[in-house]
């Protein structure tokens, strides 16, 4: 069966960022398998059950979909690995490092593999691509030996955005919510896919896979869950990327909170306590990034944001000015435990390095380096042509102080010329040699279809408090 297209569609244009907006129904439909696709991949783990070498967080942190993520992660995938996941012939199915996770949906104690592929109408030539739906695979023991992997259908033709685990409906079984940038083709090739909000994926034993919608249909680059009202359940934050100035309703320019009764089913808030005088200042306010976490250790989640930050070109605007073009920070909102922020109630970091580039947050990650029981800042950014990588460890000194220590503790924080590997977006931090300390290790790297560079096994080695990259010439 085919998943129904929603009929009622948006000619909304998107400008900045060639991203754009997507709408769907919010039944709850089964997705069926198109075909069964035998897949060879390397085999570096066989037939070993998984065991997470994560770092440990407090139980507020631990419910973030960051962590639970954190927690499934064995390695990342390899450009190989990923090129070997195409299939099909005009239209060719093509898989994109950024939209996947892994989990063991079966229970047999090995990782399995959740992800999207995109579709291509030519190849192999780069153009014609995102216009039409796309593909999930469902992969039995990812990181196992040869196995067959499930090709399902679906409506979506761009993810971009984030898959994120988590139990949302309180059963014991992880979910998977899939943020979506689903119009991002849009702009460039004169169509108008409809706008889809958050759809929290559910996948039984046998692989079979339902989903529902939830929130509001938004353009969204990324995603975060946790607890963000401390009643015990999963709650879900979802934010907009910039959309085209002057076109798009009020009611998807600001971000938004879904707070979940228990059972899964969310109540759909404004996110900001101020939003009304928010609304008054400012026309919109879009990020690339957001991650709930806990940063003060008051049991009570904050959240990390960002855009465009350092040396970013003025933009002359004749609406009321954008929250992101205004700041061209990146910012802690803190937390109250309602489920509420307000935008008054904010620390922006200060950063030292490579402030005369323009450059984009592409991640956030935690950890107590210097195991003084609070928890550090690892920041991700690239540049405007999205081919490098540049880290900044921000160190928590305290009373929501945090001070840029990358050149002091992380050797070799930046990479500009794609010699070795490309812009990353959620930095994992796991025990990835065994020495019991934890370790940088890059995720979800650009589409495996770009002529990006990207090596096997890149790293960041913990040693004492310093981080050393390791690998460069595998």
């Amino acid at each position: 069966m085919k998943l129904i297209k929603n009929k009622k569609k948006r000619s909304i244009i998107f400008i900045l960022c060639l991203f754009c907006m997507v709408i769907s129904c919010s039944k709850k439909e089964k997705l069926s398998p198109e075909s069964v696709v035998p897949a060879t991949l390397s085999t570096t783990n066989p037939k070993v059950p998984f065991s997470s070498k994560s770092e440990k967080y407090s139980k507020i942190n631990e419910t973030t979909g960051l962590i639970v993520n954190q927690n499934n992660f064995y390695r990342y995938i390899t450009q190989a690995e990923a090129q070997l996941l195409q299939f099909g012939n005009k239209p060719m199915y093509r898989f994109g490092l950024r939209d996947a996770v892994t989990y063991d949906f079966n229970g047999d104690g090995r990782l399995d593999l959740f992800g999207f592929c995109t579709r291509f109408e030519l190849f192999p030539e780069m153009g014609d691509l995102g216009r039409a739906p796309g593909k999930f695979i469902l992969i039995n023991d990812f990181y196992s030996e040869t196995k067959e992997y499930k090709v399902i259908d679906t409506d979506l033709c761009w993810i971009g955005g984030s898959f994120l685990l988590n139990d949302f409906n309180g059963d014991g079984k992880m979910e998977v919510a899939v943020f979506n940038s689903n119009g991002h083709q849009n702009v460039i090739y004169g169509i108008s896919n409809p706008l889809i909000p958050v759809r929290i994926y559910s996948v039984d034993s046998g692989f079979n896979v339902t989903y529902k919608n939830v929130g509001n249909p938004l353009n969204m680059h990324s995603g975060t869950t946790g607890d963000v009202d401390n009643d015990g359940d999963i709650d879900i934050v979802q934010w907009p990327l910039n959309l085209g100035r002057g076109i798009e309703p009020v009611e998807f320019r600001y971000p938004y909170v879904l707070l979940n009764d228990g059972n899964g089913n969310f109540k759909f808030e404004n996110f900001l306590s101020d939003y009304t005088e928010f609304k008054s200042k400012f026309y919109d306010w879009s990020t690339s990034i957001y991650e709930l976490f806990d940063l003060n250790n008051d049991n009570k989640l904050d959240l990390i944001f960002g855009y465009n930050f350092g040396n970013v070109p003025k933009v002359v605007d004749p609406w009321n000015p954008s929250y992101d073009i205004v700041n061209k920070k990146i910012g802690i909102l803190w937390g109250d435990g309602s489920g509420k922020f307000n935008s008054s109630n904010v620390t922006f970091f200060s950063l030292n390095s490579f402030q005369n580039l323009w450059l984009s947050l592409s991640g956030a990650s935690f950890t107590d380096f210097d195991t003084d029981g609070d928890i550090d800042v690892l920041l991700a950014s690239t540049t405007g042509p999205s081919k490098a990588y540049i880290l900044f460890l921000l160190e928590n000194k305290g009373n929501k102080v945090f001070e840029d220590v990358t050149s002091k503790y992380l050797e070799g924080s930046s990479e500009l010329d794609n010699t070795y590997y490309t812009h990353f977006y959620q930095p994992m931090f796991v025990d990835k040699d065994g020495d019991g300390d934890f370790d940088i290790v890059p995720n979800l790297s650009t589409a495996a279809w770009e002529s990006y560079k990207v090596i096997s096994n890149l790293y960041w080695e913990k040693q004492g408090k310093n981080f050393i990259r390791r690998n460069l010439n595998n």
